[in-house]
């Protein structure tokens, strides 16, 4: 039986000068039935630039990538047991929360 993860992102950006440019995309996997995922993987890519980084969630289905540019992501969620989920059009500005 196929369950279907759960991309909860939220995107931070800091604002602590007025010169910051990079952001972060951070977020929690949880299955259907509210679980965290530990160790699912998650890649994060800039479509713009091609250029991102793999992550791996914590033993709460915690996840972090920092200190990206701002432009247009894809996220995606690879876990063992369950369905491949991608998120596309995360799109990352300077001041800005999604």
């Amino acid at each position: 039986m196929k369950f279907r993860c759960v991309i909860s992102a939220v995107i931070v950006l800091s604002n602590l000068t007025a010169q910051e440019t990079r952001s972060t995309i951070s977020g929690h996997i949880y299955d259907p039935s509210g679980a965290p995922i530990a160790t699912a993987k998650v890649e994060i890519v800039n479509v713009g630039t091609n250029l991102g980084g793999h992550h791996v969630t914590s033993p709460a289905g915690y996840y972090e990538a920092p200190l990206l540019l701002p432009g247009n992501y894809k996220i995606t969620v690879v876990a063992e047991g369950f369905k491949k989920e991608i998120r596309n059009g995360v799109v990352l500005a300077v001041g800005t929360q999604i």
